[in-house]
């Protein structure tokens, strides 16, 4: 088998939130920790795939203790604040990059957080109108 190698990156640490939260836990990842003393308390995390294999980011985090909100295939669960609820998996693609294959130049591409993960990290961090 083949091995699969992820680099990660710890980008900021959240702490607990209210225990109303369903959620037990970029490429902008939001997981949250499970050891009991922080339970409700979430990390933004920065990977980096130096390999390609199915679920590669979501097995490694959960591996680690760390599983995805709203991964429930690998540990983690939906957040639900209020009217809000957050039940898909918490993983962004805020760039990639690659070689175009009829050019072979190298490109960039970007892409800014989606409306519903700002909603997210605003909730988790306690931002105010996060209500």
């Amino acid at each position: 088998a083949k091995e699969a190698v992820t680099k990660y990156e710890v980008v900021e640490k959240i702490g607990a939130v209210s225990s109303q939260f369903a959620a037990k836990s970029s490429q902008s990842t939001l997981t949250a920790n499970r050891e009991p003393h922080t339970a409700n308390s979430f990390s933004l995390v920065r990977l980096s795939p130096k390999t390609g294999r199915t679920h590669q980011l979501r097995v490694h985090l959960s591996a680690i203790g760390y599983p995805i909100v709203g991964d429930t295939m690998y540990g983690g669960r939906p957040l639900i604040h209020g009217d809000f609820r957050f039940e898909r998996q918490a993983l962004h693609a805020f760039q990639i990059t690659f070689v175009h294959p009829a050019t072979l130049n190298t490109m960039t591409l970007e892409a800014p957080l989606p409306p519903d993960m700002k909603r997210l990290l605003e909730i988790v961090r306690g931002d105010s109108g996060a209500r």
